[in-house]
């Protein structure tokens, strides 16, 4: 149990995602880093794993009753169009909800707001591209946080800031183009969307104080379950 390299830590989350001795992970963070740091952050990351394993739990479930139904009707020619209606209906479901968990807007929902810049926002928004490519920021997001070292050479150190900036600039403007296409409600209300936007404060806020370094800069590493989820869905 460790955070030395890359492999310890992912390890070391696994372990706490399974709430198999969790706590005693936390009190040595507490006492090796400080009680807040490692508080917050388990208690961050707790609920989040364990919500991201439950709906990952729930889609194997729903898939496996989804093949077991198709097993059923294949010598049902009757019941062939109903069979077909309702399991459209149930992948309807299934998509608004991993859309929701992902924080994606539905693109057959409402417009808050019914005006053109509204509507160019919200296409933008349900755009696979542009949802594709949020998701690779991320995930690049996380490679440069995991290229950090201590202590830090200047130079190396010169160029992951300016990473940092950049990838910054790109989670604001997807913040932009979110609460546009989803309304101010809407992005609040949504757990993943609004999470996104409290890591994108957080982060300007520690630019803005110059501690871009901070112990908080870790749970910009939590957005990577939105990937994981994105890629656990299409599967």
């Amino acid at each position: 149990v460790h955070f030395d390299h890359l492999g310890g830590a992912l390890l070391t989350i696994f372990q706490c995602m399974t709430m198999e001795g969790w706590t005693d992970i936390m009190y040595y963070v507490q006492d090796g880093y400080g009680f807040w740091v490692g508080t917050i952050y388990f208690f961050t990351l707790i609920p989040i794993t364990s919500f991201f394993l439950l709906n990952l739990a729930l889609a194997v479930v729903d898939e496996a009753r989804e093949d077991f139904d198709d097993e059923d009707e294949e010598g049902e020619e009757e019941g062939k169009d109903e069979g077909e209606d309702g399991r459209l209906s149930t992948s309807s479901i299934g998509d608004e909800d991993a859309m929701e968990f992902m924080g994606d807007p539905d693109p057959n929902e409402e417009l808050w707001l019914d005006n053109p810049v509204v509507r160019f926002l919200h296409n933008i928004a349900v755009n696979e591209i542009f949802t594709n490519f949020v998701m690779f920021f991320i995930a690049g997001n996380v490679v440069t946080m995991c290229l950090e070292s201590y202590p830090p050479v200047v130079s190396w150190q010169e160029t992951l800031d300016i990473c940092e900036k950049v990838f910054l600039g790109i989670f604001c403007a997807e913040m932009v183009v979110m609460i546009g296409a989803m309304g101010p409600k809407g992005y609040v209300t949504n757990p993943v969307s609004c999470f996104d936007g409290f890591i994108v404060i957080v982060s300007l806020i520690q630019v803005g104080i110059g501690n871009a370094g901070s112990a908080f800069t870790a749970l910009r590493t939590l957005r990577l379950f939105r990937v994981l989820n994105k890629l656990a869905h299409r599967w």
